[in-house]
């Protein structure tokens, strides 16, 4: 589950009410015209963890819409930590690590960032997740208390807020990105957050494809982490290459 914050004709027309449909389409269309290839019959999701890769190595992404600090290349480093079982990291960039972990074998929970650059170490209780078992069309959400801590003060927290989430699976695509053709799901991600006097709204489109995880994925409010908002304007972008196996 890629990170929570920040910001072609599509074969999508009539899965969704128009409201919701005219903003799921103009988030793709950031992807490029030829990102859809067609639709596929949407699997039942009974372990996403399969869907969220945790091989260990660097994943390449390339922006086709907004940009990672100027650049328009990112490189995310996946770690699986022995240590701690069920538990591993996304390094995004040089400065921000996500913390996830696979619930009972099957489901996902994002649990928290480290952000060294602006220095805080951020937590969620309990956490965002993708439960086993959820069908084309399901809607689930949570509510979720922040707690962000300076890296130079472990322990004392800075701030304090609340992230409501609501998510859904839209359906199943497949997509052609740089690094290949893939079946990809897609799950649409809206959050609503409070930190200190910062209050923000997001809405997120992930696919996920088996063995690749996230082969793509637009936000509509870029930020550099949790509690830092960089600036305000969509963005998009596509995997380019993934690690070795």
């Amino acid at each position: 589950m890629p990170r929570l914050l920040p910001t072609a004709v599509l074969l999508l027309a009539g899965l969704v009410g128009a409201e919701t449909g005219d903003r799921l389409h103009e988030q793709i269309d950031l992807l490029g015209r030829d990102f859809i290839v067609h639709e596929i019959p949407a699997p039942v999701l009974e372990r996403p963890a399969e869907w969220i890769n945790r091989r260990d190595g660097d994943y390449h992404y390339l922006y086709t819409a907004g940009d990672d600090h100027g650049r328009k290349e990112q490189v995310e480093t996946h770690h699986d930590l022995p240590a701690q079982p069920g538990v591993w990291q996304r390094m995004i960039g040089e400065s921000l690590v996500e913390w996830f972990e696979v619930q009972n074998g099957a489901g996902i929970r994002f649990f928290g960032e480290t952000d060294r650059h602006h220095g805080f170490e951020v937590r969620l209780a309990p956490g965002v997740t993708i439960p086993p078992g959820i069908a084309p069309g399901a809607v689930w959400g949570s509510e979720s208390a922040i707690t962000a801590a300076r890296l130079d003060s472990p322990g004392r927290t800075a701030y304090e807020g609340r992230l409501q989430t609501t998510n859904r699976y839209v359906g199943a695509y497949r997509v052609k990105v740089p690094a290949g053709e893939f079946e990809a799901v897609l799950i649409e991600q809206q959050l609503s957050f409070v930190i200190g006097a910062l209050q923000a709204d997001d809405v997120r489109h992930l696919f996920y494809a088996r063995g690749a995880g996230v082969v793509a994925e637009v936000e509509g409010l870029r930020a550099s982490a949790l509690i830092v908002i960089r600036v305000k304007e969509k963005s998009a972008k596509v995997l380019t290459k993934i690690a070795a196996h």
